[in-house]
């Protein structure tokens, strides 16, 4: 979903909340930033709460 939105938008916002035991597709903080990084140019990322909640701010890499 990351590639699709990076094609289609210059700019990423996101928020996410990891819960202590996820299930879902992310796992931490880490893994995170660096499926981001594949794809944006991270501008800025704020972590609360050591990384149980998420915002992300960045440039498309990919956007023209």
């Amino acid at each position: 979903m990351l590639e699709v939105i990076s094609r289609h938008s210059k700019y990423f916002l996101m928020s996410l909340f990891i819960p202590d035991n996820p299930i879902g597709f992310v796992k931490s903080e880490d893994e995170l930033i660096l499926e981001c990084e594949k794809h944006f140019e991270i501008i800025e990322w704020i972590s609360i709460k050591k990384g149980k909640f998420i915002i992300i701010f960045g440039r498309s890499l990919k956007y023209k």
